[in-house]
């Protein structure tokens, strides 16, 4: 409680002791009652004029303030598709992510259908509630690798196909085979071959 007189406001509800009182100057120059002798006296808040010279009682309490509510808990951010994983799509479908092409993803249902979405779940050109909402199982760990020089096997050789075209052809110490067009850097792999079945010793 401040020992200073308050004259600028009218006391309000929070300034109230637990009788809803106040102590109010008898007079603004601070002289005593001739009645009691008292400069000041106990009154309700309600009675004290505008510029009236009062402050609070020695029994106020602060008003209870309540306890801030406890901010709710940030939800996880959402992981961004990766191949391999599962989600529950928003309308319960169960989805599997099978490939991604320049930030777009093909993820198929349980029927094998199919449909883009973006990396943050979201449908492209898809109705509502189509979203990837809930990742059910992530994708497989990648094995930690390094790169190994694939060298060739014997010297690349050039073909030639019935029509004419030239391609550079080569085997790969790794048993691999590749070919490339004389004007393209690029090498490309050709398909593996078939296996082939041979009988189990019983």
């Amino acid at each position: 409680m401040t020992d200073e007189w308050i004259t600028k406001r009218r006391p309000t509800k929070e300034d109230e002791d637990e009788k809803g009182e106040v102590l109010m100057q008898r007079f603004p120059d601070g002289r005593p009652s001739s009645f009691n002798g008292e400069t000041m006296a106990r009154v309700a808040a309600v009675h004290v004029g505008g510029g009236i010279p009062w402050k609070r009682t020695p029994f106020w309490r602060p008003p209870n303030t309540p306890e801030p509510e406890p901010e709710a808990p940030k939800p996880a951010p959402k992981p961004e598709l990766r191949v391999g994983q599962v989600w529950r799509r928003g309308d319960g479908c169960l989805m599997t992510v099978m490939s991604v092409d320049r930030g777009r993803f093909r993820v198929a249902d349980n029927n094998g259908l199919s449909f883009a979405y973006c990396p943050d779940g979201s449908g492209i050109s898809l109705s509502p509630g189509m979203d990837l909402v809930e990742l059910i199982t992530d994708a497989p760990a990648k094995p930690a690798t390094r790169k190994v020089p694939r060298l060739f096997a014997e010297p690349p050789r050039r073909t030639f196909s019935p029509s004419g075209v030239t391609c550079w052809d080569a085997l790969a110490d790794d048993g691999t085979a590749w070919h490339r067009h004389p004007r393209d850097p690029q090498w490309t792999q050709h398909p593996l071959l078939p296996d082939r079945e041979e009988p189990i010793d019983a």
